[in-house]
């Protein structure tokens, strides 16, 4: 966990707001709240093999679009990016990263060859996990419980951290975010793995 941690009165929430890190010259991360604790993290565990990674962030009721992704998505790599001593293993520069909002069937979609998307990332790793379509949608009923029907999705490019490295050398990188606006948080999805 980040060093600059500040326990928030909420429960299960933790406040990221260390300067360890470049953000990038728009408007500062401020204080998104890392969900720490949700059951959509028990499902996750559930699927050990997977190489996607996950992490959930509360936003403000009524915020959106992508300034407020952006945001999540700092938030999520001072997580994220860190090992358990609050030591950056892998650095990066927001101001790099930009994105493109995409529909949700988009999100969803069926894997396709030669492009990576989500489905492929948990489904399709480098090393076959065995996992199947209906590990997939139990994954994201747990993530999305309130459905789909209010969900903003952004998908980011991947040049900006030295986490996503591995995936440009062969299998592939993924980065999105997703604003869940029923529940007020952004998911944050990242994958980067080679063989």
């Amino acid at each position: 966990m980040a060093s600059g941690d500040n326990n928030d009165s909420r429960k299960n929430r933790t406040v990221y707001s260390d300067d360890r890190y470049v953000i990038g010259k728009e408007e500062d991360p401020g204080t998104d709240i890392i969900i720490e604790n949700d059951p959509a993290y028990d499902v996750i565990a559930l699927y050990p093999d997977s190489v996607v990674d996950y992490c959930l962030v509360e936003v403000a009721p009524g915020c959106h679009g992508r300034n407020e992704h952006w945001m999540a998505l700092v938030q999520a790599c001072r997580k994220l990016f860190v090992d358990a001593d609050g030591e950056a293993v892998w650095h990066y520069d927001a101001a790099k990263a930009d994105a493109v909002q995409i529909s949700v069937a988009e999100l969803f979609a069926p894997v396709a060859d030669g492009k990576m998307n989500y489905r492929k990332a948990f489904l399709r790793p480098p090393y076959p996990n065995g996992y199947t379509d209906a590990d997939f949608d139990r994954v994201n009923a747990a993530l999305f419980p309130n459905g789909t029907d209010s969900l903003e999705v952004y998908e980011w490019t991947t040049g900006w951290s030295e986490y996503f490295d591995e995936g440009h050398e062969w299998w592939g990188t993924l980065c999105l975010t997703v604003l869940d606006k029923t529940l007020d948080r952004i998911v944050v999805i990242m994958a980067s793995a080679t063989d």
